[in-house]
């Protein structure tokens, strides 16, 4: 799958790599991933909602695990679809969109691209450590538990062999 499926060529083949690079990375270290589509004009964008209809219909479509980030480039509208929803909030999510939407309106769209991908890609990162973490900390006390659980049989074991041979 490309990351990247730039319709409109807004982004500079160097941009493009970039990003490329970056998610897959982050595709294996987190499994979530960052979709960017640009499209030169959407049919119908001026009227309300279609860009987030289309993008989230992209989104189903596509199967993308993780955030599309969907671009309309002659009417200048724009989408963010980032799940899971729980990991965004609505603050963040147009957070995401404004530093991208300053970046394009001064035409410095792999700028924007870089600062939108990098937000949303430090998110999964962030959110994989912190499972990471948890899982470490929960490892000591499993491995104590089977430890438990290993005396405990060899007890039993020892027990049920000492009472055939006196039997």
């Amino acid at each position: 799958m490309l990351f990247v499926q730039d319709h409109a060529h807004v982004f500079s083949a160097r941009t493009v790599a970039w990003v490329e690079r970056r998610v897959a990375a982050t595709r294996v270290e987190t499994g979530e991933e960052l979709v960017v589509v640009t499209v030169p004009r959407f049919p119908g964008a001026q009227a309300s909602g279609a860009v987030a209809d289309e993008a989230a219909r992209l989104f189903d479509q596509e199967g993308v695990a993780g955030t599309l980030l969907y671009v309309d480039r002659d009417d200048r509208r724009d989408a963010v679809i980032a799940q899971p929803a729980a990991w965004f909030d609505a603050q963040h999510v147009a957070s995401i969109r404004q530093a991208m939407e300053a970046r394009f309106r001064r035409g410095a769209y792999d700028a924007g691209l870089r600062a939108a991908a990098d937000d949303v890609l430090a998110v999964y990162r962030a959110r994989s450590a912190t499972a990471s973490a948890s899982v470490t900390k929960a490892a000591p006390r499993l491995r104590l538990y089977a430890w438990i659980a290993a005396a405990l049989l060899a007890y039993l074991v020892i027990r049920g062999a000492l009472r055939r041979a006196g039997a």
